[in-house]
């Protein structure tokens, strides 16, 4: 054979193979379209293998994601849903939701939507909860602390270590990290109670509550202003007087002190709330049901959390 019909020969082959490789490179795989599917749970991952979304049944809902990694969660067992991810691997919300019907005949349900701070606990939660008979909805917006400083893991072991003190030791050491804005604050509580209420509650940057409005179930409203010393007797009028600079003051309700008025007025409407489980301190003030300083909402993406700092 001539080395022109070998040269003629070796470029048709480049030729073939150039044109083989084109076609390859520039052809994409279709998606798989599916009119129906039955999972237990599906995993969405970025490329690099980053876990960003989890939707699963109950029996393989996950632990929680941190970082990368994951920390063990058994308690979540009870609810199916979706957790949200952040880039770093960290949960960062998730909407959960069960529902049946109790030994005693009743509904035991409830959904929530969740939105937590970056390393931190939810910030945002839709909640709607069921249980022994009564039924509640409602919106919660919470304060959490910076979490590149504080994250939630390190108060969660705090507050380990501070449960093990004395009892004297215990609730010094909860004002101090309270102080320092280590524990979440409630700011905002819209919703219906357990009752059939309608409630309103707005709270400073402490988790005080300021204002609080309320129509009962049979139509009876309601409206309290609180400030620093607690519940304040014909808000109104007071505050028109302290509009006038020769004001001689407000009178305060029942002589009650600062603690016992803010804790008296978060525990009511904790409690008609249905938020606070009756082994829940206040770390201030150490009243039953207080939930000014630890907020504590159920069906939390996070409930082992919330039910460690309740004990």
């Amino acid at each position: 054979m001539s080395s022109k019909s070998v040269y003629l020969k070796g470029v048709a082959v480049s030729a073939v193979a150039v044109a083989a490789i084109a076609l390859l490179t520039a052809a994409k795989t279709p998606p798989t379209v599916f009119d129906e599917i039955t999972v237990g749970r599906i995993n969405v991952r970025e490329p690099d293998g980053t876990l960003r979304m989890v939707i699963s049944n109950r029996a393989q809902f996950p632990d929680t994601p941190w970082k990368g990694g994951d920390i063990p969660r058994p308690d979540r067992r009870s609810f199916a849903g979706m957790l949200f991810v952040n880039d770093e691997g960290t949960e960062d919300g998730g909407l959960i939701q069960k529902g049946f019907v109790g030994p005693d005949g009743k509904a035991n349900a409830g959904l929530s939507l969740t939105f937590d701070r970056f390393r931190q606990d939810q910030v945002i939660q839709l909640l709607h909860a069921e249980g022994g008979g009564r039924a509640r909805s409602m919106l919660v917006i919470n304060d959490e602390s910076d979490g590149t400083q504080f994250d939630i893991t390190q108060r969660v072991q705090r507050i380990g270590e501070i449960e093990k003190l004395e009892p004297a030791q215990r609730d010094s050491a909860f004002r101090a990290i309270q102080e320092k804005g280590q524990l979440a604050n409630n700011r905002v509580l819209l919703g219906t109670t357990g009752d059939g209420a309608s409630a309103l509650s707005l709270a400073d940057a402490k988790g005080r509550p300021r204002l609080m409005l309320m129509v009962t179930a049979d139509g009876k409203p309601s409206v309290q202003l609180l400030d620093e010393n607690g519940p304040i007797e014909k808000p109104f009028s007071s505050m028109a007087a302290a509009a006038r600079p020769s004001s001689p003051g407000r009178r305060r309700s029942s002589g009650a002190s600062c603690a016992d008025s803010h804790a008296i007025s978060d525990t009511r409407l904790a409690h008609r709330f249905g938020l606070v489980g009756r082994a829940h301190r206040c770390h201030r003030h150490r009243q039953p049901g207080c939930c000014r300083h630890r907020w504590i909402a159920p069906f939390s993406a996070r409930g082992a959390v919330d039910r460690r700092r309740s004990r």
